[in-house]
C-alpha cells in the first residue's frame, strides 16, 4: 500500500508565463528524494493560505497508474459521454460477430468496480459488500469468480 499526499496551492499570477495559455502549459512534476519523503507543507505560514492537502491510501498498482498519469500529463477522462465512448470502443474491439457483449462489458465494469472498492476497503469483505450494496456471500462468489480473493503481496 502507498500513501499519496497532494498539496493543491494557489499560483500567483507572476508565476504563470503569460505568453502561454493555462491549458497549454506542461505539468510541472517534482520528484522527492528519499530524505524528503512524507507529507510536507511550505515552511512559511504565509504560504499556507488557500492550501488544500489531500491524502489517500492506495494499492501499489493504483499509485503507479496515478504517477504515470501525472508524468504523462494525462488528466481524467472527459465527463458526459465517457461511458458512451468506452462502449463504442468495446463494441469495435469485440467485432460484429461477438455474441457475449453483455457479459463482456458489464462483467468488465463489475470486476473493476469490485476491485477498486475491495482495495479501498483494505480487503475487508463486510465493508466492501456494504459499500457495493450486495450481500457478503454474493461478494465472496464474485471475488472467487474474478479471482480477486487470491492472497496479495504486501
Amino acid at each position: 500500500m502507498k500513501r499519496i499526499v497532494a498539496l493543491l496551492m494557489p499560483v500567483a499570477e507572476r508565476d504563470i508565463d503569460s505568453s502561454r495559455s493555462e491549458s497549454a502549459q506542461e505539468p510541472q512534476v517534482r520528484k522527492l528524494s528519499a530524505s524528503q519523503e512524507g507529507p510536507h507543507l511550505p515552511r512559511d505560514s504565509a504560504g499556507l493560505a488557500g492550501v488544500l492537502q489531500i491524502e489517500a491510501i492506495v494499492t501499489e498498482a493504483q499509485a503507479q497508474r496515478l504517477v504515470d498519469s501525472l508524468l504523462d500529463g494525462e488528466g481524467p477522462a472527459p465527463t458526459g459521454s465517457t461511458i458512451e465512448q468506452l462502449l463504442h470502443t468495446e463494441l469495435q474491439v469485440a467485432g460484429d460477430e461477438a455474441h457475449d457483449l453483455l457479459d463482456r462489458i458489464v462483467g468488465g465494469v463489475e470486476r473493476q468496480l469490485i476491485e477498486l472498492v475491495y482495495d479501498s476497503c483494505g480487503h475487508v469483505k463486510t465493508e466492501t459488500a456494504r459499500r457495493l450494496g450486495i450481500h457478503r456471500n454474493t461478494l465472496d462468489k464474485k471475488l472467487r469468480f474474478y479471482r480477486l480473493d487470491l492472497p496479495h503481496s504486501p
